[in-house]
């Protein structure tokens, strides 16, 4: 039925005809597997996942709730079913975390963590190296003083890490270079922001093809939504900035993340505002930036924002946590068009179902095409929880029982 080539895969139907092996992906997500990273329950601060490319494995730091908010992080390994196995935690602070960060570090082999010293309000970080499923990181360091949340991201260009934070309410950020396990030669304290920045509104991305870092935030006075292009100078770790930016002034902005689209080479922006998650794509030029038009992700009251991006099917992945009953952990799907820096939303989809989560995280596992989620699920005793999920569903004609061979020749249609 149809024409075939040499060689190509072949099945035959349930009417005995013969017709080669079909694909389609349609736009639903296909849910995989849970496994559990941390037995004790985790804390209500944020959870941030990362990829590492050199182990294959993902990454998720966080506090643990049942050992006084300690930092924690533990590294899983996704199979090509979607199962998901967890090694041990390993612990990078101790004492209570929050609002937790991480990057990956590719040319050292390094993990990068960052979080907040709730006890001594300091803006600290660690480096750690992971074997197998073993991670192990060397003492924290303090990046200042009296700060908020702390994000941070790696630069390939400069190979260099950019943390940003809040500090006496104002956006600031440090530029240092992984050495080992800890990050030397931190560069001067700068101030990113024109004036006092809302709380829990600050994070940064790497825009890998202007190798420069996008900053986004709010402002305390009016909660204008803006964003600021960075740059790193390795020679002494120094960080310049474009002109700041507005993406959104009408109304207040309560949280910002923001992901690089690498297909479209466009960073999108998701944040809080009007009660409603929103989307908006950026263009880099130089050091200056450029907004599409805003669309909303989720058209209800929504927060707990993080993004990764799907690699093998180019699709930019929403992650945020639904504030209304039952509380439950949700993920969509856009697509950037940067013919006019659009972006289109499919449909939203839950991942703990009516099951409550108070955070969730998600990075992407590209070697097995996986999203994995990061939450504390509130069914289980607010434990640990890692659940994989694919982009699209693949529907295809194969069965286990239909396969036939391979065409040993090209046909056409009726052809013997």
């Amino acid at each position: 039925s149809g024409s075939l080539s040499n060689g190509q895969t072949v099945i035959i139907t349930h009417d005995g005809k013969v017709t080669g092996i079909t694909r389609t992906d349609t736009p639903v997500p296909q849910q995989g597997s849970t496994g559990v990273f941390e037995d004790g329950s985790v804390a209500n601060s944020s959870l941030r996942g990362v990829y590492d490319p050199d182990s294959g494995r993902v990454v998720v730091v966080y506090a643990d709730a049942g050992h006084s908010g300690n930092g924690k992080a533990t590294a899983g390994l996704v199979s090509s079913d979607g199962t998901i196995t967890f090694g041990s935690p390993a612990q990078w602070h101790p004492g209570n975390t929050g609002e937790v960060g991480i990057a990956y570090d590719t040319a050292n082999d390094r993990i990068v963590v960052c979080g907040k010293d709730i006890t001594a309000s300091d803006a600290i970080y660690n480096v750690g190296s992971l074997n197998g499923s073993v991670i192990t990181f060397g003492s924290y360091g303090v990046l200042n003083g009296s700060a908020g949340e702390v994000k941070v991201s790696y630069d390939t260009n400069a190979d260099r890490v950019l943390f940003t934070y809040q500090s006496a309410s104002v956006g600031k950020c440090r530029a240092g270079e992984v050495s080992g396990l800890t990050v030397s030669n931190l560069g001067t304290e700068v101030t990113y922001s024109s004036g006092n920045i809302n709380t829990s509104t600050n994070a940064v991305r790497y825009h890998e093809a202007a190798q420069k870092h996008v900053i986004t935030y709010s402002m305390a006075s009016g909660g204008n939504g803006r964003a600021r292009v960075a740059t790193i100078d390795p020679s002494d770790n120094s960080v310049t900035f474009g002109t700041e930016a507005t993406f959104h002034s009408s109304s207040a902005v309560a949280e910002t993340t923001a992901i690089y689209d690498p297909d479209s080479q466009r960073m999108v922006i998701s944040f809080q505002a009007d009660s409603k998650i929103n989307a908006i794509v950026a263009q880099v030029t130089g050091t200056n930036l450029t907004f599409g038009s805003k669309n909303v992700i989720f058209n209800a009251n929504a927060h707990i924002l993080d993004n990764t991006y799907d690699t093998t099917n180019d699709k930019v992945v929403f992650s945020f946590r639904n504030a209304a009953s039952p509380y439950d952990g949700k993920f969509c799907v856009g697509t950037v068009n940067n013919s006019d820096n659009s972006i289109t939303i499919a449909s939203t989809t839950s991942t703990t179902g009516s099951g409550s989560a108070t955070r969730q995280g998600v990075t992407y596992s590209p070697t097995t095409d996986h999203l994995v989620f990061f939450y504390n699920d509130g069914g289980n005793s607010d434990r640990g929880t890692g659940l994989t999920y694919k982009t699209l569903t693949a529907v295809t004609n194969l069965t286990d029982g239909n396969f036939l061979g391979f065409s040993n020749a090209a046909y056409t249609n009726g052809q013997t």
